[in-house]
């Protein structure tokens, strides 16, 4: 068996499988972290698209419902058929036109619906 010229022997063996051994967790202990980071970056990241989505979704349901119910405003109305098929998907969107005419006269409940409380 040939041994390196630099290594030393010692009793618990050369001190190169020593250095290689340390070098070896440090090595594991870098891929650990990175892999953590990669993983903390990517939740991150996935939170934020998560919720660009829902103020999306939310955007189009308040123009899904300005076009069914625009005669309320004085946009020219779809036909009634059609409005009649569209109106049970409109169910959230007439229980918030129904609490906000109920709190018409309330005026800290105005100010509560601007800040989406």
């Amino acid at each position: 068996m040939s041994k390196s010229p630099h290594s030393r022997e010692t009793a618990g063996g050369t001190q190169d499988s020593r250095t290689k051994l340390a070098q070896g967790s440090r090595g594991t202990a870098a891929r650990s972290w990175a892999s953590q980071l990669q993983g903390l970056v990517s939740q991150w990241l996935r939170q934020r698209a998560v919720g660009y989505i829902e103020v999306e979704r939310r955007e189009l349901e308040n123009i899904f419902a300005l076009l069914v119910l625009g005669s309320f405003v004085g946009l020219p109305a779809p036909p009634a058929p059609l409005s009649l098929r569209l109106l049970p998907h409109l169910g959230r969107e007439l229980a918030v036109l129904q609490s906000r005419s109920r709190e018409m006269d309330d005026v800290y409940a105005e100010i509560a619906s601007l800040f989406d409380l």
